[in-house]
This record gives C-alpha cells, structure tokens and sequence, in this order.
C-alpha cells in the first residue's frame, strides 16, 4: 500500500504499487506516483538541486537511460513548474507532451522575469542550449508575448535566454501593438526584434507602417519598416 524505491540515493519513488523487473531493469507504476529525483545532467532549466514530480503513472528503463511521467504531470524544481500529459527525462534534456487537444506548460525565470512557455510538444535539448516549442507555441514574458506554429529558444552559456526564432503564423503582442508576420528573429538580449514576411501591424492612434521586413526596437519604442530600397522609422510608444 505504500511502496518505496530509492536508486542510488538520487532517485526516490513512492507509490501504492511499484512493479521492478529484474531481467530487463525497468521499474513501472500504473498507480499515482511521486518522485524526488537528483537529474544525472543539468540542462538549460533543470540544476543540480532536487525535483518533485508527480504523476498517475511512470515507467523508468536503465538501459534506455529514460524516465517517463503520464498523466496530470507536475513538476516543481526551486523556480521551475512544469504542467503537462507526459514528461521523458533522458541523458540529453527532456521532452513535454501535453494532451491532444491542451497545452504543456512551463514556467521559469530568466533575468528576473518570470517566463511561460506554451505547446502541444516542448523538447529541451541540453547538448544544443535550446528550446524547441512545436504546435500552438507560445511565450510570454510579462511584457511581450509572442505565438505561433514553432519557436525556438537559444541560451547562452549562462543558461540564460539569448535569442528566440519562430515560423509560422507569428503574432508579437506589446501593450496595445500586435504584429503578424511569416517569420521573427527576436535577439533577447538586446532588445532587438525582426519580422520576415510582414503581414500586419496594429497600434492604436498611430499610422501604418509598410515593408517587407519589420525592425521593432524594445529599449526605444521605435518600429522600423524596410523595403527593398529604403527604409521608414516612427515611433509608436511613448
């Protein structure tokens, strides 16, 4: 009725019912399960501090090097939250699954801002720095949201957020601004964003702006329109 597993004093399991398989090195539970795990790596959101998860089912093969989380899936580790339908932590990140019709959810902070990232699949790649948002992608910054059919994060090697890319219907909402275009490149840092492929700007009590490419400065509040030949600068914020 309460069984516990600990690993090599880095992995702690307890559930009603734990099923190990000795032959093939796997530990199952088709029962609710919480786990304190110490990560064998760190990547761009997990530290070397202890996480909590907690879980409907879980399946942990030693071979494959991969822990699996199903079912209302909620992870705390110090800042980080993640809401989600199945979490695969393996030697190289991790991968988020939500539902087929609901979103995983993964909360951190970055330089002070807390930082929500929204999607049908979320793949944390620790070897390559990054983030991969695939299917109703989104991020939110407190400031800035932005959306879209797949996006990208690219960290530094502070582990902090360097730049984000997305394709795909990308809409960009500040305040009462709110961009679509086929592509951004968005240079977290400097507080520089450029849309591809312009399809719209709105902002209230303010003029159009035209052009293929779209130069949107955060620090200044000036959007940029360029065309093939020239380019037009207003600013939209005061």
């Amino acid at each position: 009725n309460n069984a516990v597993i600990e690993i090599d004093q880095k992995k702690r399991f307890s559930s009603q019912e734990l099923t190990v398989d000795l032959d093939k090195h796997i530990l199952i539970s088709e029962e609710p399960v919480s786990a304190k795990i110490v990560a064998d790596s760190e990547n761009v959101l997990l530290s070397s501090d202890p996480i909590y998860i907690n879980s409907q089912k879980f399946r942990m093969e030693k071979e494959k090097k991969t822990i699996q989380f199903r079912e209302k899936v909620n992870l705390i580790q110090n800042d980080l939250s993640i809401r989600c339908h199945s979490l695969n932590l393996t030697e190289n990140g991790m991968l988020v699954d939500s539902q087929p019709k609901g979103l995983a959810v993964i909360g951190f902070t970055n330089e002070k801002k807390m930082v929500v990232l929204r999607g049908q699949k979320i793949d944390v790649f620790a070897d390559k720095k990054m983030i991969v948002i695939d299917g109703k992608a989104s991020i939110g910054d407190g400031d800035n949201r932005i959306s879209g059919k797949k996006l990208q994060i690219y960290f530094g090697d502070n582990d902090k957020i360097d730049r984000i890319a997305g394709a795909g219907d990308i809409r960009f909402k500040r305040k009462d601004i709110q961009i679509e275009s086929a592509k951004v490149n968005w240079d977290y840092l400097k507080e520089i964003v450029f849309f591809e492929e312009l399809k719209q700007v709105k902002k209230k009590a303010t003029g159009s702006i035209t052009g293929k490419r779209l130069k949107l400065d955060l620090k200044t509040n000036t959007m940029t329109g360029i065309s093939n030949s020239d380019e037009r600068t207003e600013t939209i914020m005061e």
